[in-house]
């Protein structure tokens, strides 16, 4: 049987999220907080955490992202669900980004249970390396490729992060037209696209947004290296 966590602070949603999931999953657990979701998210283990986006001390999307990024919640869970009632949510990269999926508020249980059944694997952001590892031959060639696609989504996020760059226009171009080439190989430049929005925004604005579109580049670097270990550790089988 499955487990799910709930970090919602509103006493109605957790009544009725009960009564939809009890004959669902066999653990129920509860946190107000988002501070107290991490606490049984390090504890325990989870296929489904419910978080709401609008906790009382930290934003849901953010929690999201320190739960995705940080390696003590790795293996802690499966499944990320938002639970909103705003539908804005729905348009948010960052929210896409780090949810498997996004109920809105209200829903039914069937459209809940329909969802934990079949929640997103994060397809959207899954790199796509059909048309690179064909021209992979050697051990040597996939080795110096992925720690290349590592480097450079490293740099890309590190970058977005740095206001000295964020902040110039300039500096902004010049990244994209970096990283670009690689964010084609695995079918993803939707990430560039992104930050090529936000080239009109106030530098002071942009700062702030990119860092924002840093945070959604974490899940793509987490698979990145799951990817290279994988095939690093079928290389030393075949040795």
């Amino acid at each position: 049987m499955s487990a799910a966590l709930i970090i919602d602070d509103n006493p109605i949603n957790q009544k009725v999220l009960q009564l939809y999931l009890k004959s669902y999953v066999s653990t129920l657990d509860w946190a107000l907080t988002a501070n107290s979701g991490l606490e049984k998210l390090a504890e325990s283990r989870y296929d489904y955490v419910l978080v709401d986006i609008h906790l009382p001390d930290l934003n849901g999307i953010e929690l999201a992202q320190k739960v995705r990024e940080a390696e003590q919640y790795k293996d802690r869970f499966k499944y990320l669900i938002a639970i909103t009632g705003d539908r804005s949510v729905e348009d948010d990269p960052s929210a896409q980004q780090v949810f498997n999926g996004i109920l809105i508020k209200p829903f039914t249980r069937n459209k809940l249970i329909k969802l934990l059944g079949s929640p997103q694997s994060n397809g959207d952001r899954k790199i796509n390396l059909n048309s690179i590892l064909p021209l992979l031959e050697t051990h040597a060639d996939k080795a110096q490729f992925f720690n290349l696609l590592q480097k450079s989504l490293r740099h890309f996020h590190d970058q977005l992060k740095n206001p000295e760059v964020s902040g110039n226009l300039e500096n902004v171009r010049a990244l994209v037209h970096k990283v670009e080439p690689v964010f084609k190989m695995i079918d993803q430049l939707k990430y560039v696209e992104e930050v090529r929005k936000y080239y009109t925004l106030p530098d002071s604005t942009r700062v702030k947004t990119l860092s924002k579109v840093a945070e959604s580049v974490v899940p793509l670097l987490q698979e990145a290296q799951q990817l290279a270990s994988g095939v690093i550790n079928n290389m030393s089988e075949q040795t």
